[in-house]
């Protein structure tokens, strides 16, 4: 390369070294990114679950205001009498739960407004509980509620979901994990 070929090179590469900056400064301030509005986690099936082993948790969100949010979980396995469920769901970004629904299979669930995770002395009201709902096929386990059930001022949700059976509650499934959150999904689609 030449003198006047090397100069040109280093002109053009001074002069994107001084127009990036200018162009990156005179971008908006990041907007925080809005969770999506459908997300599914998968997990890998076990060769010996603890409990009804829980291979996929799919959030979508509600299409409106007044409108229900979903939650679906599926199971690698029949669900049976005995099996337990518990979702538990959050609207803010501290460590723990705002609302707990729990129940076993062939049998009732119910709602507690929470302040930690293993509270549940506070049963909802019939305001929220008649908002929320609870439907187990032989292999899905289906929560759709109104997220302003939660929060009326909601915009993304947390869940968190375990199972056990009911005789040795000890050994439980958890997805994401024990004490931990599924990425926030929109509450509302639109």
């Amino acid at each position: 390369m030449r003198k006047s070929q090397k100069a040109k090179a280093l002109g053009v590469a001074l002069s994107a070294v001084l127009v990036l900056p200018m162009a990156a400064s005179s971008l908006p301030a990041t907007a925080a990114v809005a969770p999506p509005t459908d997300h599914v986690w998968y997990d890998e099936p076990e060769t010996t679950p603890p409990a009804l082993d829980i291979v996929s948790v799919r959030r979508v969100a509600a299409a409106e205001p007044g409108r229900r949010m979903r939650v679906v979980i599926r199971f690698a396995e029949r669900i049976e009498a005995g099996d337990s469920l518990e979702v538990h769901f959050s609207t803010d970004r501290d460590p723990d739960p705002e609302v707990w629904y729990a129940g076993m299979a062939s049998s009732e669930y119910e709602v507690y407004d929470v302040d930690h995770w293993r509270d549940n002395d506070d049963p909802i009201g019939a305001m929220c509980s008649g908002r929320m709902r609870f439907a187990l096929g032989e292999q899905r386990g289906l929560v759709t509620f109104d997220p302003q059930c939660l929060d009326d001022r909601v915009r993304a949700v947390r869940v968190n979901v375990q199972t056990f059976f009911y005789s040795a509650p000890h050994g439980r499934e958890f997805a994401p994990a024990r004490r931990a959150w599924l990425p926030r999904t929109a509450a509302y689609a639109g």
